[in-house]
């Protein structure tokens, strides 16, 4: 079934991942770069992008961005991204992913600071939750991850772009090893019903769900799901084998110190205008980046 994959690469899309420090690159990705600068600069672009769509959307203000109108938190730098390029080889649309070891606790995850987890009637149950979650993560030997930082331009609402970088989430989770996520989404532009329809369940306990609620640092309704890569809805399931299969080829962008396999050939950094050049529509699989001359 290659109707997604093709709608995509038709559009001039190109997906790229972000590796964090000090992780180790899977020997299933085939194209591996260690470089700091270019990560750098991807990192801020998503930043940016991320931070219009969410100021665009009235998620947040202006003064929560930086001056270079980055929308900066410190889990960006743990985790994994996934970032959607154009043509023009712009960021477009981004996803996150931040693993988490056997020895995590409630405590340490971001959904502690959920509004639930300070409600009297629910901040129990969630935390009695989301601790049976992580007892499934390790008895099955998987990573526990939060997902989050989901953003798209408004001007790729409505394509198969949203649904796209769904799969594709579930998708390096399996390339990673496999995972049960969590993750909170709003149901502004449908991005709550459209996880839910690839497979993302609501959180439960004591086979009770648990409500949506109002996060005023969002300004928004907002659900908490939870994911497993091997199991998204049984009429995607081939949808996800495919997109797998060409994950494993995207070109992944490491810091330095990322233990990474092997360094591919067609890399180099656009350092003065902070963006990437995308391949023409004909070979989308291939990322070309250009170094920009020193002043």
């Amino acid at each position: 079934m290659r109707f997604l994959a093709s709608s995509i690469e038709r559009m001039g899309c190109q997906t790229v991942v972000l590796a964090p420090e000090r992780s180790r690159v899977p020997a299933a990705f085939r194209r591996i770069c260690s470089d700091d600068s270019l990560h750098e600069i991807l990192i801020a672009s998503m930043q940016r992008m991320r931070g219009g769509a969410y100021v665009y959307d009235g998620a947040i203000s202006r003064s929560e961005l930086t001056d270079d109108g980055r929308h900066r938190q410190r889990i960006d730098t743990y985790s994994w991204h996934l970032l959607t390029l154009n043509r023009s080889g712009i960021v477009c649309g981004c996803a996150r992913m931040r693993l988490h070891e056997d020895e995590v606790s409630f405590a340490d995850l971001g959904v502690r600071n959920v509004p639930l987890a300070q409600s009297p009637e629910w901040s129990v149950r969630l935390r009695r939750a989301v601790e049976s979650e992580l007892a499934e993560a390790r008895r099955k030997r998987l990573w526990y991850a939060e997902v989050g930082g989901w953003a798209i331009n408004s001007d790729r609402r409505g394509t198969v772009d949203a649904l796209g970088t769904v799969l594709a989430v579930y998708a390096l989770a399996e390339l990673l090893g496999g995972a049960l996520m969590i993750g909170t989404a709003t149901k502004r532009h449908n991005s709550a019903p459209i996880l839910r329809r690839i497979g993302a369940r609501p959180l439960v306990f004591d086979e009770v769900e648990f409500p949506s609620y109002y996060d005023p640092a969002y300004g928004c309704e907002m659900e908490i799901l939870r994911f497993d890569s091997a199991n998204p809805r049984p009429a995607y399931m081939s949808w996800l084998a495919e997109i797998r299969e060409r994950m494993a080829g995207v070109p992944v962008i490491c810091p330095s110190q990322t233990v990474s396999r092997a360094v591919p050939e067609g890399f180099s950094v656009a350092t003065s205008s902070s963006r990437l050049r995308a391949p023409a529509p004909a070979t989308t699989a291939e990322l070309s980046m250009r170094q920009a001359s020193a002043g």
